[in-house]
């Protein structure tokens, strides 16, 4: 086989950002490993369309000579189209077949070595090529509390490429000893060939001054909008703002909006435009850095975070990990309240409530086989659970709505989500004033929606769970119309309709177990598998099963998030194949808009792109656990998901599963019913219960 020359070069490759002109962090640090090890780069290739940056390429070899390496499309033997994931390590293998280093020293991060080890390995390039990789946080070890990018923000297969890329070449290049054997545990490679540079922690003052810290992109993706958020909230007490911004475009009125809400604050601003936070370490020493959301640390700014010693909080989903991190790094709840709470107690101004219990998971209950057909056991005693956080003005609605119920055979559990101490002494009251004989009050700390229902059932007494927030309301007929239908299925939910404002609108009896209507209603498709692919279109957390099969199913889980924790569990429970669903076409929930709701300050609601990744991470999980998801579906997902995990993405549900449309059909029914042929199949699917339905029929006849 005939071989690429072998030339005496030592080359640096450096993958080019894709969204900003400046070079990625990650190629940084793999410019600092090569000036600090003692590599000479002859010279230093960046791919990419554009003309490099070379101001930080010149900072550490002003002597190389700099190549702009262009994606070539038409030099791959594969046709990748657009993808520049695959662009860019496709373009360096086709580079080094025109010119094969010595040594070539490039990022594991986004596999630009990817194809160079596959040519090695093949015989295409010269084996005594000496391929060192460079990766400051990588991305399979965010289990073990490393700051990395979120892994549902990378590409579906980075894991794999990097795991296979570290194994295969001659040695990785990280930033501290502290990950080394975890890195070689995961990757199943030898110890010898990870090397670390050196870092020497200092020393933090035992309490931070009120001095704190942004680097990153000024985007929400990199949670910019939630640190400006904190930074509101903190405005009487933090002193010191310093911001280190990455890749600016200052013309976008949202990022001038941003800068405008920083200026119009009382603390003393610093502006790092296109600067590195390494190089302010010395400043940094008694400020505390926020990572929102867990915004990646770049490659110099966790350097000098161990540099400096400074404090760290580190913004998780709704899951704090287990294992141990650095000592000045503060694993934290991403929402602001949370981060808030702990600038606070490390500024010695606020301690946390010590008289808040830890909540009570589900207890574990091991996979069976799938179960065959069975009979349903009778719904003897509904368990309502509620929740509820610093929000007495609506519960007592909501209790309100409860005890007007035609049915008031149910317990009552009220979970109280961490609240104020003013707000819990009400709660007793509250439950005297609406008269409930069986009930329960239950205090947690402050764990959020999916911890806190979980509680609520595992403490419940009934045969049956229902689950209902504060701030909204039942009609009258609900505990009675869901358990009518829970005879003969395992999982009950409904449409819903909406309301704004303070004051709760009067919800009138309906017809039997029909509610009344007082505004337009959104429903959902139901729970037949691959109709919330792509959106939720199949339910909220609003419904009713059994509390043996809840725990079956696993209760609802935290790593999701806010408002995709129920949609991640119906999702789940439709992919059984084995379970019995309805969805009842009545508006029995009144959902409440209203400022205060947790997806208004959380921020994976607030960023579109955190809410898709996470739509996303759904659909991955029960992919990989289920494998019941058809392939072609699951393909235009995963390509769904690599179109839009850069962008704004809120795209609009169908508008034929509004009530407009859902009217519409209503309006059809009498026309279909008198046609013989399709009265049989209509009255199947729709039935005769509509209100609607027996006016037209009456006035159109048979």
């Amino acid at each position: 086989m005939m071989r690429t020359a072998i030339s005496a070069k030592t080359i640096i490759a450096l993958p080019h950002n894709l969204y900003w002109p400046q070079l990625s962090e990650a190629a940084l640090f793999c410019l600092e490993v090569a000036a600090k090890q003692g590599f000479r780069p002859d010279e230093v290739w960046v791919l990419g369309e554009d003309a490099p940056n070379s101001a930080a390429i010149e900072r550490w070899f002003p002597d190389a000579k700099i190549r702009n390496i262009e994606l070539g499309k038409k030099r791959w033997p594969l046709d990748v189209g657009s993808n520049q994931f695959l662009q860019k390590p496709l373009t360096l293998y086709a580079a080094m077949q025109d010119n094969a280093p010595a040594k070539l020293i490039t990022p594991l991060h986004g596999a630009s070595a990817y194809f160079a080890l596959m040519a090695r390995a093949g015989g295409l390039l010269d084996q005594s090529c000496e391929i060192i990789q460079t990766c400051y946080l990588p991305t399979a070890f965010e289990s073990e509390g490393s700051l990395i990018l979120p892994t549902e923000l990378s590409t579906v297969l980075d894991t794999e490429l990097e795991a296979w890329c570290a194994r295969h070449g001659d040695a990785l290049w990280i930033t501290h000893d502290g990950l080394k054997q975890s890195i070689a545990d995961k990757f199943d490679m030898p110890p010898s060939t990870i090397r670390a540079l050196p870092l020497k922690v200092a020393k933090s003052a035992q309490t931070p001054k009120r001095h704190i810290v942004f680097a990153g992109v000024p985007s929400p993706l990199y949670g910019f909008d939630a640190f400006l958020d904190l930074a509101e909230s903190l405005d009487d007490e933090v002193e010191h703002i310093s911001v280190f911004l990455k890749g600016t475009d200052d013309h976008k009125s949202w990022q001038q909006a941003g800068y405008k809400r920083l200026h119009a604050l009382k603390a003393k601003l610093d502006w790092h435009r296109d600067a590195d936070i390494y190089d302010h370490k010395d400043d940094l020493t008694d400020a505390v850095l926020v990572c929102p959301m867990r915004t990646p640390i770049f490659p110099l700014a966790a350097r000098a975070v161990h540099k400096s010693g400074m404090q760290v909080l580190w913004g998780m989903g709704f899951e704090t990990p287990r294992a141990k991190t650095a000592s000045n790094v503060h694993n934290v709840i991403s929402d602001v309240r949370k981060l808030k709470a702990k600038l606070l107690e490390l500024w010695d101004i606020e301690k946390p409530d010590a008289n808040l219990i830890a909540p009570t998971p589900l207890k574990t209950v091991p996979n069976k086989a799938k179960p065959k057909p069975r009979p349903l056991p009778a719904v003897k005693s509904p368990s309502i659970i509620v929740l509820h956080h610093n929000r007495t003005k609506y519960l007592d609605q909501a209790l309100a709505s409860l005890a007007a119920q035609t049915d008031t055979d149910f317990e009552l559990v009220l979970v109280d989500d961490g609240s104020a101490p003013e707000a819990r002494a009400e709660l007793p009251a509250l439950i005297k004033k609406h008269g409930f004989k069986n009930a329960q009050i239950s205090t947690i700390e402050n764990a959020y929606p999916s911890v806190a229902r979980n509680h609520g059932a595992a403490i419940s007494n009934g045969d049956t769970v229902l689950f209902m927030d504060d701030d909204n309301l039942l009609a009258p007929e609900t505990i009675a119309a869901f358990k009518s239908a829970l005879a003969s299925q395992d999982v009950v939910l409904s449409f819903y309709q909406t309301f704004t404002g303070e004051t709760a609108p009067e919800i009138t009896k309906g017809d039997g177990h029909k509610p009344a209507h007082t505004s337009l209603a959104y429903g959902f498709a139901g729970l037949h598998p691959g109709t919330g692919l792509f959106y939720n279109l199949v339910g909220n957390s609003c419904f009713m099963i059994r509390r043996t099969l809840f725990e079956k199913l696993g209760g609802f889980s935290p790593k999701y998030g806010v408002g995709l924790e129920d949609y991640a569990f119906l999702l789940k429970a439709s992919f059984k194949g084995d379970l019995r669903f309805t969805v009842l076409p009545e508006p029995y929930l009144h959902f409440r808009l209203h400022a205060d709701k947790i997806r208004n300050t959380h921020i994976d609601w607030r960023s579109p792109e955190r809410l898709q990744a996470g739509h996303w991470r759904v659909i991955d999980d029960i992919a990989s656990n289920t494998g019941n998801i058809p392939a072609p579906a699951l393909a235009y997902a995963r390509q769904l998901h690599e179109l839009t995990q850069y962008q704004y993405v809120a795209k609009p549900r169908p508008k034929y599963f509004r009530l407009k449309s859902v009217m519409m059909h209503q309006y059809l029914r009498p026309f279909l019913a008198k046609r013989q042929g399709l009265r049989k199949l209509f009255l199947k699917f729709a039935g005769k219960e509509g209100r609607l339905f027996r006016v037209l029929e009456r006035w159109f006849g048979r």
